[in-house]
């Protein structure tokens, strides 16, 4: 979604258009994943998963759990951020 609202930035309409045909082969995928990255979708969905990140950690810490599963679950997350990143 990030990508098609930057449609109007220098390369957006290409991007726009690509998704609209359809992505076939290994290399249509790396580059419009490369473009999409120049757009600043990759910076703005680590953004978004990163304030999501901190307000589960956060409705984490205000339950009453037993702290060995709260501590897997801050782990696995934490994980997964560093993983995707």
């Amino acid at each position: 979604m990030h990508a098609l609202g930057a449609a109007a930035a220098p390369g957006g309409r290409e991007l726009a258009d690509r998704l609209a045909r359809g992505i076939t082969t290994d290399e249509e995928a790396e580059a419009t994943a490369a473009k999409m990255e120049r757009l600043g979708s990759k910076a703005f969905c680590e953004h978004v998963a990163r304030e999501s990140l901190d307000r589960a950690l956060e409705a984490l810490g205000s339950v009453d759990l037993c702290e060995g599963p709260a501590a897997d679950l801050r782990t696995l997350a934490s994980y997964l951020m560093e993983r995707t990143g």
